[in-house]
């Protein structure tokens, strides 16, 4: 068995000390006949760097002993991320565990965290998640010939063979860092400090600063939503589009209202008591509605407190845009909604 240390710095830092990221490498698909053979974590080394270590067995007999580091590293950590790790990962190690009947304990205690599901939204596949964030590998291994490689050097143990494998591991921690770092800056942006708000005619353009630097490049277009940012700056750039028309707002229920015929106007029954019989007649829910001409938002969460939720021709929910800086992290929480919200 070998173990390497800190082949992977970098300045995000915002994993927390008791948080690790994880990925593994296999022999094959089958967690029940194939083993693991290299076990690679991303983890908080200081407050200034967080770092990698790579578990890697020169054989297969060696996976006993990488499992059993994995395990004495876990007992110091909370919570693990990981992406597709709920349908591959995480049920490997187990099966993997329960083979060599080791102790499962510290494994199961984490929370387990699959970042794909909410990277999900943006593409199915790994790779095209990776363009765009910017990340780029230099060696483009698939799984099928990463075990051709590994049964290669179990027969030759040539370094050549040693290094590909190490290399291609530690491309897929640099891409899982990557995707974390896109899946950390979603779930925490209503907090980050806001220095612009403009509104045209289009769109409405907000940049926030985020408490740190970025190691990435991202630029990606969901629904009504574009967000971007460079590696090594703060800033992030949210362009969320603007609706300009007519819109409806439904009063309900619709059995409370009236429609004046001659004013073509809907009145609560509190008033319509008041007006005479041939005057005012019933209105069903779809005709139960006034209509607004202004600028609009869309809404992707039902806001309960929001009175003022409005429609368009098809029925989607909307907000009118205001200008004051309340509003403006309403959007903020929409859009966090939006893309961190599970793929239907």
């Amino acid at each position: 068995m070998q173990i390497i240390y800190d082949k992977l710095s970098c300045s995000f830092t915002r994993l927390p000390d008791t948080h690790f990221l994880l990925d593994i490498e296999t022999t094959g698909l089958l967690k029940t006949r194939d083993c693991i053979i290299c076990i690679g974590v991303i983890y908080k080394k200081s407050q200034s760097i967080v770092s990698s270590i790579q578990w890697f067995a020169e054989d297969k007999q060696d996976e006993v002993a990488i499992l059993k580091c994995f395990l004495e590293f876990c007992s110091a950590y909370q919570k693990v991320y990981t992406y597709n790790g709920q349908g591959f990962d995480i049920p490997f190690i187990l099966s993997r565990l329960d083979y060599h009947a080791l102790s499962t304990a510290s494994f199961k205690a984490l929370l387990f965290v699959d970042m794909r599901k909410t990277l999900s939204k943006l593409g199915s596949k790994r790779l095209s998640l990776e363009k765009l964030l910017g990340y780029e590998r230099e060696t483009s291994i698939t799984g099928k010939e990463f075990v051709a490689l590994y049964k290669l050097f179990e027969k030759t143990k040539l370094i050549t063979y040693h290094t590909l494998l190490l290399n291609h591991h530690l491309e897929e921690l640099g891409s899982l860092l990557a995707l974390y770092e896109y899946y950390y800056t979603i779930h925490q942006i209503v907090s980050y400090k806001s220095i612009e708000v403009i509104k045209n005619t289009a769109a409405l353009q907000i940049t926030l600063q985020a408490p740190f630097s970025f190691h990435t490049t991202c630029s990606m277009q969901f629904e009504d939503v574009n967000l971007h940012w460079h590696a090594n700056t703060d800033l992030i750039g949210l362009s969320i589009r603007l609706y300009d028309g007519i819109f409806k707002k439904y009063l309900v229920p619709a059995k409370d209202y009236y429609l004046i015929k001659e004013q073509n106007q809907l009145v609560h029954k509190s008033v319509a008591q008041f007006i005479a019989k041939d005057l005012k007649q019933k209105v069903s829910q779809k005709e139960c509605f006034v209509s607004k001409v202004g600028t609009f938002i869309r809404l992707y969460q039902p806001i309960k407190a929001h009175p003022d939720k409005w429609t368009n021709d098809t029925e989607s929910l909307f907000i009118e845009y205001q200008d004051d800086p309340s509003f403006a992290t309403l959007i903020l929480k929409q859009v966090m909604y939006l893309l961190t919200s599970k793929q239907k």
